[in-house]
């Protein structure tokens, strides 16, 4: 086998273990009480719903799309457009990460107010005028993306260095684009040395970035709904 199809078939092999994602949580996620709620919650259980739902509707299943989107992406030879779905899973980590932020915070210092203030600006915070499903626009101002990488790098160091490296594929940079562009339609310049000493790099460091991503995002919602069912489950027997 030459070289060339031995990279591709690892890269085979990475891509199948991305469709295959399972975050693991189906248990925890199934002990949510339905909403809306049929008990009178304390403010830390609503903090606590609040970020249950932000993990599972605005992390878990916003991921599922983008390895898809990936995926055809990569079938298709668009890898011009590759980075684009990587980065959005990179922040949802991040987003998911700062929930987990929140919880912890509000289980050491007993700071309700900040946790539930902080759990909404996540649950309905935008920067443009965005629809409330009962009606109106939302009234909240969303945590900036380059505070949720920061935080992120609490656990993860070089964060801010990986989502530099992802968004300079997001725009409308020459290099970084024409290397992407050398890749040509699926398969015709994987010999290409010029696609071999510039691409093969950028191919593995977004692919390490997915899967960082989407073991990040699995721990992070794991860890908040783990974390969120004792105050759940104290309002409801209460």
């Amino acid at each position: 086998m030459e070289l060339w199809e031995e990279e591709l078939s690892q890269y085979r092999e990475r891509l199948e273990r991305l469709k295959n994602w399972e975050p693991g949580v189906s248990e925890l996620v199934g002990k949510l009480p339905h909403i809306p709620l049929d008990y009178s919650p304390s403010p830390e259980g609503i903090a606590a719903v609040q970020l249950s739902s932000f993990v599972v509707s605005g992390c878990l299943a916003p991921t599922g799309h983008t390895i898809a989107a990936f995926n055809i992406m990569w079938s298709t030879g668009l890898l011009t457009m590759i980075s684009l779905p990587v980065r959005l899973t990179f922040e949802i980590w991040a987003s998911a990460h700062y929930a987990s932020h929140i919880i912890d915070d509000m289980e050491k210092t007993g700071d309700v107010e900040r946790a539930l203030k902080n759990a909404q600006r996540l649950l309905m915070g935008a920067r443009s005028e965005v629809q409330l499903p009962w009606g109106g626009l939302t009234q909240e101002r969303s945590v900036h993306i380059m505070d949720l990488i920061r935080d992120l790098r609490s656990g993860y160091p070089t964060a801010l260095e990986t989502y530099d490296f992802l968004c300079e594929s997001c725009h409308p940079s020459h290099l970084m684009l024409t290397y992407w562009w050398l890749a040509g339609p699926p398969l015709q310049n994987w010999k290409n040395e010029k696609f071999r000493l510039h691409v093969h790099s950028l191919i593995r460091k977004t692919l390490d970035a997915m899967e960082q991503s989407i073991e990040g995002i699995s721990f992070e919602a794991r860890n908040v709904l783990q974390r969120a069912m004792p105050f759940i489950e104290k309002d409801q027997i209460a």
